[in-house]
């Protein structure tokens, strides 16, 4: 089912508004196309032949490096010194399911560009998965299993070989040709006799080297053997078919869980048509990629930026603490100072800061919590959030949500004013204003049991955050219910990162806090303060050039 609805007569070829002709694109232009959101970019007609490819993409791309196929587990040959030939690896008659270049490597390439130098005679429509789409279509529970849990991808490379998506055994390459380089492949699991087998395990989720956003990066869809149903194919157990993928800890991923995933990626999915000459430039973190199956010759080439390590995000250890020696600030040598200030800037890197916060609501179960209620603290703070997220809230508002009440056991006279400090460099003023004024707000509830007046929010009337904290209170005071199915506390990690990798006091570029914002931030921040998409998770429209 899955292959016949990808394929090139199930879906008419969609054409998006980020198409530029003639090669007219601005020169280093990553940062812009990152801030906006879009994530890709048509070419029409913009080569004549490979030689024409690489200049073209390093005008696009500016000061990001090329890269290479370092860590894949397919050879790939080249139309010359630097274009990969994509021809290798997936017969015609077989669709290239989507999948996020090397999202099984710890090593990933950010941006990608593939050239048509001829087109199929029928199909080889290249399909484009929006992961940001994907994400907001899994369901929250989902979400926060590929958060804890990670994926698993299996290669499996038999005497009698597969193709890794042919549905008969076919000849792929002899293991004998790779008998001193196995053992070194970054991947490398185990051999035996007759079957080398290459494994890794890596997080469903990776922050984006330059937009510093948090999102899917895996090829769940691509790896996982229950799209191969072929005879063939299923006299082998799941783990030893040619390809597989599993949870992080080894456990089958089941029908249901993968039925969702396949389904969102279904909709998360268009159809563009290359034509020769053009080319298609796009984010591997914002979009998965594939192919539908095709007659006649197809020459596609690649080219790949360069592959970066994955940034840490969970478990995140804290760095190593070595103490210096001096004992004032007023004495201290220049040279010491400035070192130690480097180590508590790493300290303060959003990673570090967002894991902390995680650990903080963990730590407020049973024993840190205020008593007399109904549930704990943490409880309460991942019920209020769900509620949020639950009634159509944005990430920014989840994450006040799950953080409003992290003070009121350190400092319940003013924990508003606690909960408001940790967000102030991060959040929106009138977010900001909400947390540190949520009490008041609540106080309609239950403040005539205490002979005081519920009214007292009244004062507030006509604030701008008026609305939005009433609504705020709302879930807050109903969020003490120890039977409401909350969601498990990783649904909010990512939102969680996403919000505390934000440049700090972002919202103030023009006053007090300017000079607290880097130069290089000012882009990512300008993006925050006017968002540029038209509506949730769509691009906005871009005239051609």
């Amino acid at each position: 089912i899955f292959f016949r609805r990808f394929s090139c007569g199930s879906m008419q070829a969609r054409v998006w508004s980020d198409v530029f002709c003639n090669g007219g694109f601005p020169k280093g232009c990553v940062s812009e196309l990152m801030a906006s959101g879009r994530g890709r970019v048509l070419m029409r007609a913009a080569m004549k032949g490979p030689d024409d490819m690489l200049p073209i993409v390093k005008n696009i791309w500016g000061e990001v490096e090329l890269g290479g196929y370092e860590g894949g587990v397919v050879e790939r040959p080249r139309l010359n010194a630097d274009v990969l030939d994509l021809r290798t690896g997936v017969i015609p008659e077989n669709s290239i399911l989507p999948h996020q270049e090397l999202a099984y490597s710890d090593k990933v390439p950010t941006f990608l560009a593939f050239g048509c130098f001829q087109a199929a005679e029928r199909g080889g429509i290249t399909t484009l998965t929006d992961m940001k789409q994907v994400q907001q279509l899994l369901p929250h529970g989902l979400l926060g299993k590929l958060w804890d849990l990670g994926l698993s991808y299996v290669y499996n490379y038999h005497s009698n070989a597969f193709h890794q998506h042919a549905e008969a055994p076919v000849p792929y390459f002899d293991p004998a040709q790779w008998d001193n380089q196995w053992e070194t492949h970054p991947s490398f699991h185990s051999r035996t006799p007759d079957r080398v087998r290459l494994c890794t395990t890596r997080p469903a989720f990776a922050l984006h080297p330059y937009s510093k956003q948090v999102g899917l990066l895996m090829s769940v869809i691509s790896f996982h053997g229950f799209n191969y149903g072929s005879d063939q194919w299923k006299k082998f157990k799941p783990l030893d078919r040619p390809m597989h993928c599993t949870w992080g800890d080894g456990s089958e991923i089941n029908d249901e869980e993968f039925g969702l995933m396949r389904e969102a990626y279904t909709q998360a999915t268009e159809h563009v048509v290359l034509g020769p000459g053009d080319l298609l430039v796009l984010d591997n973190y914002r979009f998965a990629h594939g192919r539908t199956a095709y007659e006649g010759t197809r020459i596609m080439g690649g080219l790949l930026s360069e592959n970066l390590p994955r940034t840490n995000l969970c478990p995140v250890p804290e760095p190593t603490v070595v103490r210096p020696t001096w004992t004032s600030l007023a004495t201290v040598p220049k040279e010491d100072y400035m070192k130690s200030k480097s180590e508590y800037l790493r300290s303060a890197e959003p990673p570090y800061i967002a894991n902390r916060m995680l650990n903080l609501l963990e730590s407020l179960g049973a024993s840190n919590s205020i008593p007399g209620y109904p549930v704990t603290t943490k409880e309460h703070c991942v019920q209020t959030a769900s509620r949020a997220l639950r009634d159509g809230s944005d990430d920014e508002t989840v994450v006040c949500a799950l953080l409003h009440d992290v003070g009121e056991y350190l400092c319940p006279h003013a924990h508003g004013a606690f909960a408001a400090s940790i967000l102030m460099p991060f959040v929106s003023p009138l977010n900001l204003w909400m947390v540190e004024n949520h009490s008041v707000f609540e106080g309609y509830y239950y403040r005539a049991h205490m002979g005081d007046d519920p009214n007292g929010r009244d004062k507030f009337r006509g604030h701008a955050a008026f609305e939005q904290t009433c609504r705020f209170a709302e879930w807050d005071s109903q969020s003490f219910d120890a039977q409401y199915p909350s969601y498990p506390l990783s649904v909010f990690a990512p939102m969680l990162h996403n919000i505390f990798h934000r440049p700090p006091f972002w919202w103030d570029l023009d006053g007090e806090r300017a000079s607290r914002v880097s130069v290089s931030k000012q882009v990512q921040c300008e993006h925050l303060r006017a968002p540029s998409t038209s509506e949730e998770g769509t691009a906005a429209p871009v005239p051609d050039t």
